[in-house]
């Protein structure tokens, strides 16, 4: 617990005194500020573990100081515990519904003080630590479908390449042994050596195209927004997670239409979050698509699993929409999508945070939305909106 650092927003003095002795005997660093806007000011200049929060201060009271908080994606996951005295009338629920983790009364009970702080303190250890899991879960998602990606283009690279070296050994042994060989069967030989290398170099092109769409996501550091241009990040994230999934059922194949507007606006968003979304969510599809697969193939049936992916235009916002074929969700089960450690899934096979870190991904950290439309044993439809970058007028 040593060293973390906790913001306090307080205007009385008397209040700061004792809680920063409380806090600093028991060896966390602290950060002071006096009202809300001078809180916004230091959070912007280092993170805070965790903030006590006055509820009824001057120039921008509690609630609005923590609704922005929230609004700020590199904020808003920091936990706020309100202060309020006992005689104050305050609206608890308003306070919860806006973020805060928790409340402390004054007069301050310094055991109650630090035992709540270390509490959330420890929640938010935990809460990082799982979301790490994910996000290396999400990463062997990547890598598996890279390496996919990868075999491909490089098998082709290593077969023509031994193709020109024997075409060239040939040719050698065959000029050696008949110093007066017809140009035109060297001519032929050189052809086909000339065919190789432009199909070593084609393949090999490839190979660079998809270490580079990596090296790019790889550079967007957590956190910076860059513009993105969205059908250009949609087909990676389809390619790793198809890929990804085949390389786990090598059996199962699937059915990709895409549809993408030509005119899409660009958007402000962490590309490197957005790619772990989308992928999240076509590794949902591929798994409903091959658990229908599998059921039909029992029935003998003519299912062809097929996913869809596209985007449109529209006037404020850009639409994503990712449809599939498959099993579908089962209705007493939709409400429980996005709740953290849901899953459907057999144990060892996800801890069901995907879909919540989607959620969290596309609306709090940028401000979208996400729809779920699903029919059991026939379709789901994930329908996600993004807000474009805001013209100057």
């Amino acid at each position: 617990m040593h060293n973390q650092l906790i913001l306090i927003v307080d205007d009385n003095p008397t209040n700061l005194k004792i809680l920063s002795q409380t806090l600093t005997s028991a060896g966390f660093q602290l950060a002071i500020a006096t009202n809300g806007e001078e809180a916004l000011e230091e959070v912007m200049e280092e993170l805070p573990e965790l903030i006590l929060l006055d509820v009824k201060m001057p120039k921008i009271d509690g609630f609005e100081t923590c609704r922005r908080l929230k609004a700020n994606p590199k904020a808003q996951d920091i936990p706020i515990i309100f202060m309020t005295a006992l005689s104050e009338t305050i609206d608890k629920v308003k306070g919860l519904s806006l973020g805060a983790v928790d409340y402390i009364t004054k007069p301050f009970d310094e055991q109650d003080v630090l035992a709540r702080v270390r509490v959330h303190l420890r929640l938010r250890a935990a809460q990082k630590q799982i979301i790490a899991q994910e996000k290396l879960a999400s990463l062997g998602t990547i890598t598996a479908g890279v390496a996919h990606e990868l075999r491909n283009p490089l098998n082709f690279v290593i077969n023509y390449a031994q193709s020109s070296i024997d075409s060239l050994n040939e040719l050698f042994v065959n000029i050696q042994e008949n110093p007066q060989l017809e140009p035109q069967k060297i001519i032929n030989q050189l052809q086909e050596v000339i065919q190789d290398s432009q199909a070593v170099y084609e393949h090999g092109e490839r190979a660079s195209q998809i270490i580079e769409s990596m090296m790019q996501l790889a550079r967007s550091e957590p956190g910076e927004y860059q513009c993105i241009n969205l059908n250009d990040l949609l087909p990676q994230a389809l390619k790793l997670a198809y890929h990804s999934f085949r390389a786990k059922h090598l059996q199962f194949l699937m059915t990709i239409h895409t549809q993408f507007d030509s005119n899409l606006e660009p958007i402000e968003a962490i590309a490197s979050d957005l790619h772990r979304a989308f992928i999240n969510i076509i590794d949902n599809s591929c798994y409903a698509l091959y658990l229908k697969f599998l059921e039909e193939q029992h029935g003998n049936t003519n299912f062809s699993p097929t996913l869809s992916l596209t985007t449109k235009n529209q006037e404020s916002y850009i639409e994503i929409k990712i449809h599939d074929n498959g099993i579908g969700i089962q209705p007493d089960t939709i409400a429980n999508v996005f709740t953290p450690f849901f899953t459907t899934k057999p144990p060892g096979q996800g801890m069901g945070l995907g879909l919540s870190l989607t959620h969290d991904i596309i609306v709090l950290q940028h401000g979208g939305s996400i729809q779920l439309d699903t029919k059991w044993k026939q379709y789901t439809e994930f329908t996600l909106t993004l807000p474009k970058i805001q013209q100057e007028n």
